[in-house]
């Protein structure tokens, strides 16, 4: 890969990681203006939770900090974000 490539490639992960950072703040924005955070609601916790730690990897991401260098950021992100729920459990 040369130089001129490995440059553009990190523009444009540099770029991407700010858009995912704008969209995160704008639904922590939304949420808190929803009152989520004050819901007692598992599923509204659990949103609000996982904003949070998006919010987080993505910051950590940005700093350019590898897994090993932030571990209070709780488990790696896996292809599997939502946790998957049979239809009984949706009703």
């Amino acid at each position: 890969m040369s130089q001129g490539s490995k440059e553009n490639a990190a523009a444009r992960r540099a770029r991407w990681l700010s858009d995912v950072s704008t969209a995160l703040d704008e639904a922590h924005k939304l949420a808190t203006e929803l009152g989520i955070p004050r819901l007692h609601n598992p599923e509204a916790v659990e949103l609000w939770a996982r904003i949070a730690a998006a919010r987080a990897q993505a910051k950590s991401l940005r700093l350019g900090r590898s897994d090993e260098d932030a571990p209070q950021l709780g488990p790696k992100w896996n292809n599997s974000v939502w946790p998957k729920r049979s239809a009984d459990e949706r009703s």
